[in-house]
């Protein structure tokens, strides 16, 4: 969302760009993949809403790493590829784009997501 206003104030979009199909699985080299399980469906209901409510408090701090330059959740989740195993199983994805070191610096980065 935040790249999208950027290229808009920069007069490189407009706003209808944020309304096309996105090409997530292109965009990224570097994703997080979040998975949610649960032994019922109620649990399991529970469990997705806790999940997504940590997913944006995430973002949200990963968007203040100064290493990367953007922080994409994508607005889709997914079940597992394998359902008869894990038939309640969530996961969502967040792409991520990683600064190139500023050639002035010789400062490695270093991400922690602990």
């Amino acid at each position: 969302k935040q790249w999208y206003q950027r290229r808009v104030r920069a007069g490189k979009s407009d706003w209808n760009a944020l309304f096309e199909p996105s090409e997530f699985f292109h965009q990224y080299k570097h994703y997080i993949v979040v998975q949610a399980s649960a032994a019922n469906t109620k649990e399991h209901l529970e469990w997705i809403g806790l999940v997504e409510s940590k997913i944006r408090h995430l973002v949200a701090n990963l968007e203040r790493t100064p290493h990367l330059d953007l922080v994409h959740i994508n607005s889709h989740s997914y079940s597992h590829v394998n359902k008869e195993q894990h038939p309640l199983m969530t996961q969502w994805l967040i792409g991520l784009s990683i600064a190139k070191p500023d050639s002035q610096s010789s400062q490695s980065a270093k991400i922690n997501l602990d």
